[in-house]
């Protein structure tokens, strides 16, 4: 039960859209990890590295930002 209850389920055309339509793009930062860029999409949130191009991590966008960010 636990297990299933910290799953959030993302389509993978949020994700897309995100990347392709995004409301906002945060400056790229730099930590231990290496770069990351934060992109709020409509209703995926994705952390991505631009230079290696892959995918950190991904979320629902919040009621919240889209309002914030929402165009």
């Amino acid at each position: 039960w636990l297990a299933a209850s910290l799953i959030i389920w993302v389509a993978f055309d949020m994700i897309k859209e995100a990347i392709r339509k995004p409301l906002f793009t945060f400056t790229p930062k730099k930590d231990s990890y290496g770069i990351n860029v934060k992109i709020i999409g409509k209703e995926a949130t994705i952390v991505t590295n631009p230079d290696t191009g892959k995918l950190i991590t991904v979320w629902e966008t919040s009621s919240k930002k889209k309002l914030k960010y929402g165009k």
